[in-house]
């Protein structure tokens, strides 16, 4: 079972320097556009769920990710985070599209890293 946990980034810098937040401790207001991880409040538009996936290095790959060029996010008609959700039939994925994670790699992400957007391959 993959651990359900969030990412987001933080209002306020962290002393750390990395101003990025992890927690399954969230709590999300929709009406005011208003998120916590834990007791920090974070950017509502930045919260990101972990897919429980990893990168061929290790990383975490999350919602808003860039992978190999594509955005990661969750799609109810696959039933999963593309790129990695199996394909429903309808003949709109690509044969570049990365099922695997061995063959994927964490980029950056839609928040931090936008310039790697451009030219966007996602479906």
């Amino acid at each position: 079972m993959r651990p359900i946990k969030f990412r987001g980034l933080s209002v306020e810098p962290l002393a750390s320097g990395d101003n990025w937040l992890v927690d399954n401790d969230i709590y999300i207001n929709y009406h005011d556009k208003l998120a916590y991880l834990g007791a920090q409040e974070v950017e509502f538009e930045t919260v990101g769920q972990f897919t429980g996936l990893k990168d061929k290095n290790g990383k975490e790959i999350y919602e808003g990710d860039i992978v190999n060029g594509y955005v990661v996010e969750y799609q109810e008609e696959r039933g999963g985070f593309f790129p990695f959700a199996k394909d429903d039939g309808c003949g709109c994925c690509s044969d570049e599209v990365i099922w695997e994670t061995d063959l994927a790699e964490v980029e950056g992400n839609i928040h931090d890293n936008p310039e790697l957007l451009e030219g966007e391959s996602n479906v």
